[in-house]
């Protein structure tokens, strides 16, 4: 059995164990990058490392996938190898079983549409939520705007 307080220190310093899900949090969760940590220099995803120190290597073309959903999970036992292929064939199952929006829009019932983020993703938009942002944005800039009253 894994236990958390094998992980190495300066790793363990950072890590808060999910009670309900048994997830290994590190750090603060970020929405665009996994946790990574320094080795000689370079910079290798931390639940690759974790992974690779309490289970074995990984295959050449196999990547680490969190079988939690969470990006900061480093519970080696929420982790598992795969190919890119099926990795990507995870995400967009998960994509399409989408309902409900961060701020918690019914997507069947504002609407919704496809986009690709910056990274290339592929993501369900809320209409509710793009609207927001558009009305905020706009109100910002009359705001901001020399001349107007």
């Amino acid at each position: 059995m894994i236990v958390v307080s094998q992980l190495p220190l300066k790793v363990y310093r950072k890590v808060k164990v999910d009670p309900i899900t048994e997830c290994w949090l590190y750090g603060k969760e970020k929405k665009k990058h996994y946790p990574d940590l320094c080795i000689n220099g370079g910079r290798i995803p931390l639940h690759r490392a974790i992974y690779e120190m309490f289970v074995g290597g990984i295959e050449d073309g196999h990547e680490v996938d969190h079988l939690c959903r969470r990006k900061n999970c480093i519970n080696p036992v929420h982790l598992e190898p795969v190919t890119h292929l099926e990795n990507m064939r995870r995400y967009h199952v998960l994509v399409a079983l989408k309902t409900h929006c961060v701020r918690g829009h019914e997507l069947a019932a504002v609407g919704w549409y496809e986009s690709r983020s910056r990274e290339g993703w592929l993501k369900r938009c809320c209409k509710a939520c793009a609207a927001d942002a558009q009305r905020r944005y706009l109100q910002s800039r009359h705001r901001h705007s020399p001349g107007r009253v």
